[in-house]
């Protein structure tokens, strides 16, 4: 049996840089009190964001830097600070549920 240890940061972020038809239905924001986003994409494209759920804690679900969306739908985003960098995303949005103020 082989232990595979995970990649350092910048090796990581390459990778997830890399990837095309990423589906992921779980996933947290690793430290609440950080400014990063719960999801960052940067320089994607047809990227969707569906049925996902923003964990007790979020500060800000999703920032998009020079991705091309799809779709943002069916995400419940209602126990996040706020929803996304930028406010006006460049996806069809439908369905989601909302950080009240």
């Amino acid at each position: 049996m082989a232990v595979q240890t995970p990649p350092k940061a910048p090796e990581l972020e390459q990778a997830v840089r890399d990837l095309e038809r990423f589906q992921s239905r779980h996933g947290r924001q690793a430290q609440s009190s950080t400014p990063s986003a719960a999801l960052a994409l940067s320089q994607g494209s047809a990227v969707s964001i569906r049925d996902c759920t923003a964990a007790e804690g979020t500060g800000l679900f999703l920032r998009v830097d020079g991705a091309q969306g799809r779709l943002f739908v069916g995400n419940d985003l209602s126990r996040a600070r706020a929803t996304s960098e930028p406010k006006e995303l460049p996806f069809q949005a439908a369905n989601n549920l909302l950080p009240q103020p």
